[in-house]
């Protein structure tokens, strides 16, 4: 199963980017996130404090990272590199962000976490 994770991820991730391009762009100079950025990061944030029921700071902490790994991701599919090395950063970055958020969370509240976002995998 674990094999065939890899390439489903992959395909989500590429399908996603196609549609949400524009909508999330933002500035690459400035390095500042875009409307659509913090706003789907608000939602998730939101999304997520209550399947985990997260403390006001650590929603606040699950926020800044959705953003902080969302702005990276746009930066990793707007490069001109082969996709090969697009495909090992986006996956990098999904281990990251996993790490972070270990970090953020109560050790059910990643439990919880993970086996929500597994389960998701598995319906896309």
């Amino acid at each position: 199963m674990k094999v065939l994770r890899q390439p489903l991820i992959l395909m989500t991730i590429v399908f996603a980017s196609l549609f949400t391009y524009n909508g999330y762009s933002q500035n690459m100079l400035l390095k500042e996130p875009s409307n659509e950025v913090r706003e789907l990061a608000d939602v998730r944030s939101k999304m997520w404090a209550k399947e985990l029921a997260l403390s006001p700071k650590q929603q606040d902490l699950v926020e800044k990272s959705i953003i902080k790994y969302t702005m990276r991701r746009l930066e990793v599919q707007n490069a001109a590199i082969p996709i090969e090395e697009k495909t090992a950063d986006l996956l990098d970055l999904e281990r990251l962000e996993r790490g972070e958020m270990r970090d953020i969370l109560t050790k059910p509240q990643f439990e919880r976490f993970v086996f929500l976002e597994e389960n998701n995998d598995e319906k896309q």
